[in-house]
Order: C-alpha cells, then structure tokens, then sequence
C-alpha cells in the first residue's frame, strides 16, 4: 500500500510584547513541543520555524 504524502503548513504573524515573546519562546522549548518535534522527524517531517528580525 502507499501512503500519500501530507504537507500542512502554517504562517502566523503576530506582534507581541516582549513577555508574550519570551512565553511563546518558552513553549517551543517545552518537553511536549520537542517531543512533537521529534516524532516529526522519525516520520521524515521537517518542522522549521522562523522568527522576523526586522520591519
């Protein structure tokens, strides 16, 4: 049987405080997010994130 592959992507833009930064920032380094990460990647799933520096 083959599996079709799946691609999902989302785009979120938002403007935020810096404490609400550092509370996203803190979630992309909680245990249940590296673990979402890491099964990603043993599913040969890239997950890529990207932060805009400048305006």
């Amino acid at each position: 049987m083959t599996v079709a592959r799946t691609m999902i992507v989302t785009i979120n833009r938002f403007r935020t405080s810096a404490e609400e930064a550092e509370r996203l920032e803190a979630s992309f380094q909680s245990e249940d997010f590296r673990a979402t990460k890491a099964a990603s990647a043993r599913q040969d799933a890239i997950c890529s994130m990207y932060e805009v520096v400048t305006q």
